[in-house]
């Protein structure tokens, strides 16, 4: 589990660094020195652009701070409020990572109530103790360019796996009572306020638990059929326990269009699937957000241990609360890798469960309401997170009006931030002590994470380090580009309520990412 010695340490010298760093972090002064005549032609050729096609009837927000030069270049509604998406994962992702430190660790553990006997033999129950880690998955860490589709992103079997094989070299053979999947380090609340019903079929919505395993997903490859015609062929991995699925999908001729729907009854999680797939399809992927996160991994872990010999007398089932009869007996643990690993690939493929955990870990080590007998309310970690990164943005040098965040991920509507707040967390996070990790989480223009495939043999290739985000009607990038005279240019542009497809509203905001780019 993750040391709660952390609180005691960390928040004691971070108390007398932080003024310090913040009033070294090259917050953007109230005034600054006119622009000079370059500077100029880069804000009128900004204005120009936000005065063209398909800008007019929606709300933009652009901010542009030279960190080289320190002064603001560019602020057009910098200090108004606008839902972020995923760019609020940039001060949660800030917070721990300067509060918990790069080198911080989750642990999971096996416990049992005793020791195997002589035979290998577990009497009772093993339980598996879930404390928040995000890492617990197939994934690469450090972060690794995931394969095209339909190829699965990583193996969901791989931590099972790791685990039953070390139970299984430390002669367990057999185990009398329950697999029980343990999610109670956190209060009962699966879903932050704010989320939307249509968001729980997919990985971005998926559930939050103490006990996550492959963020809580599983995948669904779809493949044509045959002939025209036919049912498509489904392929779930992992194979255990599926959702009951409508298969109404149809092969089309080879050439035709492919459009495949899914739809989640919420009340029983049944899927039902509808459209068209063309013959020569090559497949399509599918996350798809597990329902039950601790039942999930107790079922793979009981799956694994099969798998290595071991005989699993008992069921699979999920516990909240006191999950254990008698003083736990250790009999395995993974350790996470570094949390500046987690976090690139959190920031990297914007993955909102992840972010949303580490709030909670915020809120349980960091927090004035660390356990549930303090607030027995369900969002008791997610609300006392949310207090433990208002004070470090307050550190930071972040205005009160900066920020009214109700989530980790920015998956919540409610969700506002402005503009110069991003740039004054940028240039706070550029300086601090965990800069080179803070850079490294953040996607690459044109060659990794969420910008993988865009800026492509553009200005900013390369060049520009940022994050993402997207909903519906919203759409946001904030980061770093590197000019093309040499000066590093920290930047947030945020659009609200642009009715144009997303992809749309992507090029115009790499259309100023370029400009600063070429400046």
């Amino acid at each position: 589990m993750p040391s709660r010695t952390v609180r005691l340490t960390r928040i004691a010298l971070i108390a007398l660094l932080l003024p310090a760093v913040a009033a070294a972090a090259g917050v953007p002064p109230k005034t600054d020195p006119p622009l000079t005549p370059v500077e100029k032609v880069l804000q009128r050729r900004l204005g120009q652009i936000l005065r063209g096609p398909g800008f007019q009837h929606g709300f933009w927000g652009v901010y542009v701070y030279d960190a080289s030069r320190r002064r603001v270049l560019f602020d057009h509604n910098g200090e108004r409020w606008f839902t972020p998406a995923s760019n609020a994962k940039l001060f949660t992702l800030a917070t721990a990572l300067s509060l918990l430190g790069s080198n911080f660790r989750f642990h999971t553990v096996v416990q049992s109530t005793a020791a195997p006997d002589a035979q290998g033999v577990i009497a009772g129950n093993v339980v598996l103790v879930g404390a928040g880690d995000p890492s617990l998955s197939g994934r690469s860490y450090p972060y690794e360019v995931p394969p095209p589709e339909p190829a699965l992103p990583y193996d969901p079997s791989a931590i099972p796996l790791l685990l039953a094989r070390s139970l299984a070299g430390r002669g367990v053979t057999q185990i009398k009572g329950n697999i029980v999947g343990d999610d109670s380090y956190f209060t009962d609340d699966p879903y932050p306020v704010g989320w939307a019903i249509d968001d729980m079929l997919w990985d971005y919505g998926a559930p939050v638990s103490a006990l996550t395993l492959n963020d809580n997903t599983r995948f669904l490859q779809i493949y044509p059929g045959p002939r025209p015609g036919a049912l498509p062929r489904l392929v779930w991995t992992p194979a255990l326990n599926p959702p009951a699925t409508e298969n109404l999908i149809r092969t089309g001729a080879a050439g035709s269009a492919t459009r495949v729907d899914l739809n989640l009854d919420p009340a029983t999680g049944a899927l039902r699937l509808t459209g068209m797939m063309a013959l020569d399809n090559p497949g399509v992927l599918e996350a798809l957000a597990v329902r039950h996160p601790a039942l999930y991994a107790g079922q793979l872990l009981k799956q694994a241990l099969e798998a290595q010999g071991i005989k699993v007398e008992g069921k699979v089932i999920a516990c909240h609360s006191n999950c254990l009869s008698g003083p736990p007996y250790q009999l395995t643990a993974w350790q996470s890798p570094p949390l500046a690993e987690i976090e690139q690939v959190t920031a990297k493929v914007s993955q909102n469960l992840e972010a949303e955990l580490l709030l909670r870990v915020l809120g349980k080590l960091l927090g004035n309401s660390a356990s549930p007998a303090h607030d027995p309310s369900p969002d008791a970690e997610t609300r006392a997170g949310e207090a433990v990164v208002h004070g470090f943005l307050y550190q930071a040098g972040l205005n009160a009006t900066d920020t009214a965040l109700i989530d980790g991920s920015g998956l919540a509507r409610s969700d506002l931030v402005t503009p110069a707040g991003i740039v004054r967390l940028l240039l706070y996070m550029d300086r601090g002590q965990e800069a080179k990790a803070w850079h490294a989480l953040l996607p690459v223009a044109g060659e990794d994470g969420t910008l993988q495939h865009r800026f492509l043999h553009e200005a900013a290739t390369g060049r520009l380090d940022a994050k993402t985000g997207s909903l519906s009607h919203v759409n946001s990038l904030s980061g770093y580009v590197q000019a093309r005279e040499g000066d590093t240019l920290v930047f947030s542009i945020l659009s609200n309520n642009v009715n144009r497809p997303n992809a749309a509203v992507r090029k115009q905001i790499d259309q100023i990412a370029n400009l600063l780019a070429a400046w």
